[in-house]
């Protein structure tokens, strides 16, 4: 019997597709699913921040995530499920998600894009640092496993929607995806 997953979780370099694989998704699910984007979280700090030395010196980016994090886990709580739009490459980050999702099921979503693609997107954007995409890509390769992995510049939106709407009809477990455990390395209880 399928279950709904509380947490899809979309993680991807910037640029791969992610919000608006997100967008295609709230049209189709049942019910509203909030789509909380990483880049949203940010758009908390100062526009100067990533310009001034004197704001970035000594900040903690962990701290950070790890408030964006927790406040993630607390959203299914108030009866809505989430859609989480990430660039989750770091086993530290993965591991604390893991934890803080143990209540919920969750949908590990890997979002790829090959890396020419993801330069003509980030230009083409010209809201995003150059040189970005081509960083995340490289500690994104060692982010999975998944339990999807959707390429979108082989497919629209619509059909990686399509795509993870047919994972959720094989969910069968109440639990935190096994394979979101094994990509934190499997040791939960350690940062």
């Amino acid at each position: 019997m399928a279950i709904s997953p509380g947490i899809i979780f979309l993680n991807g370099t910037s640029s791969a597709g992610k919000s608006t694989v997100a967008k295609a998704l709230q049209e189709r699910l049942d019910g509203v699913w909030l789509h909380v984007t990483l880049d949203l979280f940010f758009n908390l700090l100062p526009s100067c921040f990533l310009d001034n030395p004197r704001w970035a010196d000594g900040f903690d980016w962990d701290q950070v995530l790890d408030g964006f994090h927790r406040a993630v886990a607390q959203l299914p709580k108030t009866g809505y499920p989430v859609i989480l739009d990430h660039v989750c490459t770091s086993h530290r980050w993965q591991r604390q998600c893991v934890e803080l999702f143990a209540d919920y099921t969750v949908l590990y979503v890997g979002v790829t894009c090959p890396l020419d693609e993801l330069q003509r997107r980030e230009l083409q954007r010209g809201d995003r640092k150059i040189g970005v995409a081509e960083e995340h890509l490289v500690r994104y390769q060692q982010a999975g496993p998944f339990d999807l992995e959707i390429n979108t510049k082989d497919c629209a939106p619509v059909e990686c929607a399509e795509k993870i709407l047919a994972a959720i009809e094989r969910l069968e477990h109440p639990t935190t995806s096994e394979t979101m455990a094994a990509a934190s390395g499997g040791k939960l209880t350690q940062c």
